[in-house]
């Protein structure tokens, strides 16, 4: 085995305005819902459909559907982005 030097990589995360980190570059980010599944969400309620008939077309609880659609959960959104150095 070598002694060998790791060379960083880096990445681009998406920035709130308060300076956190937020979406899919978040720590704490469930990747199985996707940004594009929670904007369709919170659109398809606008025009009229319920919870109910949002989380069986989309297989999310409807407790969860509603968190999102009322802007309690996935409220964040990215202000500008930042590149980063990872290992």
């Amino acid at each position: 085995m070598t002694c060998t030097p790791v060379k960083p990589k880096t990445i681009v995360v998406g920035i709130t305005e308060q300076g956190y980190r937020t979406g899919s570059s978040h720590h704490n980010y469930n990747g199985r819902i996707t940004q594009v599944v929670v904007d369709a969400l919170r659109d398809l309620n606008e025009e009229g459909l319920g919870y109910g008939c949002l989380s069986l077309m989309f297989g999310i609880s409807r407790g969860y559907v509603a968190a999102i659609c009322r802007y309690e959960k996935r409220v964040s959104y990215a202000t500008r982005f930042k590149t980063i150095k990872v290992r």
